[in-house]
C-alpha cells in the first residue's frame, strides 16, 4: 500500500509540473467577475455554493463571466475551521464593504459583513439566486490576455483601449474544482459540503506601463493538504482607486 501511494504521488507531482501553457484572452467587450464570499462555518452558504457550482455548465463561462468563491474567517469561531478560509480574502471582503459605505448607495442601507455575499463587477448583487446565469455586458473594457504554466509565473497583458494613460492593479487567483470536505462541527455539522471555483491562492499587483499598454508576472502557490480535481486561473484588472473589476481572463488549467 505504501509504494501504490508512494507512486500515486510521484504521478500527480509530474502532472502537476507538466501541465501545459495555458494562454486566456478577453475579447475587447467586459468579461464580468462574479464573486462569493463564503464559509464552510455558515448554514446558509451551501445552497449560493451550490449555485455557483452550477455556472461550470453555463455557456458564457470564461467568456461573458468567471465566478470565484472567497471563503472568509470570521464563522471559523463558532466550531468548525475552514481550510479553504483566509484572512486575506476576508480583509477583500472588508475593503468592499468599506469602498460600498463611502461611494455607494443602495438599497438605503449601510453594508456589513455576511455570507453568502455575492459581488458582480465589484457591486453587491442581492438577487442572483433568481437567475441561471449571468448576461454578458456590452461594456468597451479593453484586452487582457494571460499566458503561463503551472507553478512558474503567469505573464498578464493590458490593452486598455483609452487613450488617457491610468495607474493599473491586477488581481489573480488560483482556483480549485471538485474540493470535498466533510464538516464535523459548527453549522453544518454532518453534511459534505462540495466546492468549485474556490480560491487556493490569491496575488494582487500594480501593473506596469509600457509601449503598448500595461504588464506584469504574477505566480501562484498550491496550498498544502488539499487536493482538487483540477485548477484554474482567473485574472482582472481595475484602476488603483476603484476595486470594481475592469476587464477578466481566465480558464482551466
Amino acid at each position: 500500500m505504501m509504494e501504490i501511494s508512494g507512486i500515486f504521488l510521484l504521478l500527480f507531482f509530474l502532472f502537476e509540473q507538466n501541465l501545459p501553457a495555458a494562454v486566456f484572452e478577453s475579447s475587447s467587450k467586459q468579461t464580468r467577475v462574479l464573486e462569493l464570499y463564503s464559509s464552510e462555518g455558515c448554514s446558509s452558504c451551501p445552497p449560493a455554493e451550490k449555485w455557483v457550482g452550477q455556472l461550470k455548465n453555463a455557456k458564457g463561462l470564461w467568456r461573458d463571466f468567471i465566478p470565484v468563491a472567497f471563503h472568509v474567517t470570521y464563522w471559523d469561531y463558532i466550531g468548525w475551521k475552514d481550510k479553504l478560509a483566509s484572512e486575506l480574502f476576508t480583509r477583500r471582503q472588508r475593503t468592499y464593504v468599506s469602498y460600498w459605505n463611502q461611494h455607494i448607495f443602495q438599497y438605503g442601507k449601510q453594508f456589513g459583513l455576511y455570507t453568502p455575499c455575492i459581488v458582480l463587477d465589484g457591486k453587491a448583487w442581492e438577487n442572483w439566486y433568481r437567475q441561471r446565469s449571468v448576461s454578458a455586458s456590452n461594456k468597451n473594457a479593453g484586452i487582457l490576455k494571460v499566458s503561463g504554466e503551472f507553478a512558474k509565473p503567469f505573464n498578464v497583458a493590458y490593452q486598455s483601449g483609452e487613450g488617457v494613460k491610468k495607474g493599473y492593479s491586477i488581481e489573480g487567483v488560483l482556483l480549485g474544482f471538485g474540493i470535498v470536505s466533510k464538516v464535523t462541527r459548527g453549522e453544518n455539522r454532518g453534511r459534505t459540503l462540495e466546492h468549485d471555483f474556490v480560491v487556493l491562492d490569491y496575488r494582487t499587483a500594480k501593473m506596469n506601463e509600457n509601449a503598448e499598454g500595461y504588464d506584469v508576472q504574477m505566480a501562484f502557490q498550491s496550498p498544502e493538504g488539499i487536493e482538487p480535481g483540477r485548477y484554474g486561473v482567473a485574472f482582472w484588472v481595475h484602476t488603483v482607486e476603484n476595486p470594481e473589476p475592469l476587464q477578466a481572463a481566465g480558464g482551466y488549467l
